[in-house]
């Protein structure tokens, strides 16, 4: 994976290790935000949301909701070691795609508070 010297060139680089530390606060933050509004129950709840097809909301069981938290474990993963694998690389390259990793997270962390209160507001 990472050897020794590897680690101390993406510890030496306080830009990166603050982008890191970005990514892993913004991937706790939508697993929080996924779990804490968790409601189990047998109701139909509303998972997907599009203009094409017969109906524009789209209904299925509440563990479907389950696949948001994992998405921000597996993104701030996936993401911390590439973006430390590009940082022995290219360091413009390394700060770009944490820059787009948060993004992609703060956009998550939209996108789940906004089913989560149309899902609240549906029950």
């Amino acid at each position: 994976m990472l050897d020794k010297q590897s680690l101390q060139v993406i510890i030496k680089d306080r830009t990166l290790v603050l982008w890191l530390l970005l990514i892993a606060v913004l991937g706790i933050v939508l697993a929080g935000v996924a779990i804490a509004r968790f409601h189990v129950s047998d109701v139909q709840l509303p998972v997907r949301y599009s203009d094409y097809g017969p109906s524009n909301t789209y209904r299925d069981k509440w563990y479907y909701l389950l696949s948001f938290p994992l998405f921000a474990v597996f993104v701030v993963v996936f993401h911390f070691l590439l973006t430390a694998k590009l940082a022995i690389k290219s360091r413009q390259l390394a700060l770009g795609f944490a820059v787009a990793t948060s993004v992609v997270l703060i956009f998550g962390i939209i996108v789940t508070a906004a089913l989560f209160n149309l899902i609240s507001s549906s029950l």
